[in-house]
């Protein structure tokens, strides 16, 4: 498995400056976009106390089925109080003697850690064991795993093998997951993949499948040639509202006032504020080419600039090829001689990121407190990132919170969340980290990558928040599946603190 020492910490040490050249680890190593939501299936709510008597009986007789539908009562809170230990003893006593719905149900606790701790190894074994009875809930399930390297190695064909088996049973989540993996470039090896798996479904008894798997329908990261976007993009900023809500990342809009404008150039712009990375990426390719908003190669290079810091693969891409252009250098240079801070900011990033090799890291930082003498809201943020940091600079955490506090001034919510995470990480007395938490809620909220890995790092390590690595787990995920490194570090980590010795899952390089 992969090693690189230290775990890389976004919210604190995340720069250009900072930046390194790991795309093609996580290119190679990283999942496929899918991220599991499983949810368990409903029972109606209505329950008499008789009949919650009769079942008790007939669960404590042994009745694996009463244990099962006991512990799914346990779990909602349907005619008995809302008990997840009891939940999980009761689906626990039924799964141990290899009852379907509640092997596949244990499964889907441990994966989430509802009244168990988090752990996607017993979830594996819960769900492989279903997956070979039939259940196409577990094949798919079974095959999600096999798209990425957390839990066993990756392997494509045996993913799209348990996949195809639930696609064949009509199993509609499967197929759209077939569709995506084939659009990607997958091609099976064999149209014959899956007849060297025997099913048996003798224990499988009609079980209706209600698991659902989110999946991420666009991704610009995999795009090979910068050129092939632009036609994407078109398509992006041509569709709907919703979609391109989907696609921005945008959960929610809370307050109808903030969204000035509504148009999806709008909506680009108002994810942007949120730090997404897509958005950057599309907002930038648009002023780029001129499409719905003006031409400004500049502006387009700092937004491209921001969506490598915040780890979009693709971005570096084009900055190369932006900053090739025969007469941009020329322009960015008369634009600092103008005193324009987004040339300036552009310039040291370009230093910074290694792409311009005519400067040095020290003409950077010149450029950054330059910039920030025209209050210039992302050198202001950078400034703070390398006091914080101590890098080129020494080290001082008061004058790095002072930049950011003067970018949050101008309405910068990365200038937020970088303080509030500061001030939760450092515990600092002085401020109410209950509303620091807060700021964090409302930036995932509205689709903030920094946010995501923040308020991860908090359930992960119980800071402020009652430990939960199931949450910080799916945080992780989020942002690692927009392309954040640093999560697929963090994610890595938490895997391998309870991974097993079994050799089924040592994972190779």
């Amino acid at each position: 498995m992969l090693r690189t020492g230290l775990l890389i910490l976004i919210i604190v040490s995340t720069s250009f400056f900072a930046q390194d050249t790991t795309s093609s680890v996580i290119k190679k190593k990283g999942p496929i976009r899918f991220l599991p939501q499983p949810k368990i299936k409903i029972l109606p709510k209505q329950y008499s106390l008789l009949a919650g008597y009769s079942l008790v009986q007939e669960a404590n007789s042994g009745n694996l089925y009463a244990q099962h539908e006991l512990g799914l009562r346990y779990l909602n809170g349907w005619g008995f109080p809302t008990d997840t230990l009891k939940a999980v003893e009761w689906i626990g006593k039924a799964a141990s003697k290899n009852l379907i719905p509640a092997k596949f149900n244990l499964g889907i606790m441990y994966y989430n850690g509802i009244g168990v701790n988090w752990n996607p190894f017993e979830a594996y074994e819960s769900f492989k064991y279903t997956a070979y009875k039939g259940y196409p809930g577990g094949q798919v399930a079974l095959g999600i795993f096999y798209l990425s390297d957390f839990v066993v190695n990756r392997d494509l064909d045996t993913a799209y093998k348990w996949i195809k088996f639930a696609a064949d049973a009509e199993n509609e989540q499967a197929a759209e997951i077939i569709k995506s993996m084939t659009e990607s470039g997958y091609t099976p090896l064999d149209s014959n993949l899956t007849n060297d798996i025997v099913i048996d479904s003798t224990s499988f008894e009609g079980m209706t499948d209600n698991t659902k798997w989110d999946i991420d329908m666009f991704n610009f990261d995999d795009i090979e040639e910068p050129d092939s976007v632009e036609s994407k993009i078109s398509r992006v900023l041509a569709s709907s509202p919703e979609k391109l809500k989907k696609v921005l990342n945008l959960n929610v809009v809370k307050d109808s006032l903030e969204l000035k404008d509504s148009s999806n150039i709008g909506l680009v712009k108002y994810a942007v504020q949120s730090d997404s990375p897509e958005a950057l990426l599309i907002l930038g390719k648009a002023c780029e080419v001129g499409n719905l908003v003006k031409k400004d190669e500049i502006l387009a290079m700092v937004h491209y600039i921001k969506a490598y810091r915040f780890g979009s693969r693709s971005a570096s891409k084009f900055i190369a090829k932006l900053f090739q252009e025969p007469d941009f250098a020329g322009k960015l240079d008369l634009e600092i001689k103008k005193d324009n801070p987004d040339a300036m900011f552009a310039r040291a990033g370009l230093i910074a990121t290694g792409f311009d090799y005519s400067l040095f890291p020290v003409d950077a930082l010149n450029l950054l407190e330059k910039a920030v003498e025209y209050d210039h809201i992302n050198s202001m943020i950078e400034l703070g990132l390398l006091y914080y940091s101590g890098n080129l600079v020494k080290e001082d955490k008061e004058k790095a919170l002072e930049f950011w506090e003067r970018a949050a001034a101008k309405g910068s919510l990365e200038a937020e969340i970088r303080i509030a995470n500061a001030n939760i990480q450092n515990r600092n007395s002085n401020t109410n980290l209950a509303v620091e938490i807060g700021i964090l809620y409302d930036a995932v909220n509205k689709g903030d990558m920094l946010a995501e890995t923040a308020l991860a790092r908090c359930y992960e390590n119980g800071i402020h928040v009652k430990m939960d690595k199931a949450k910080a787990a799916a945080l992780y995920w989020k942002a690692m599946r927009r392309g954040n490194y640093a999560a697929y570090i963090s994610l890595e980590k938490m895997h391998d603190q309870i991974r097993p010795k079994k050799d089924l899952f040592k994972i190779y390089e």
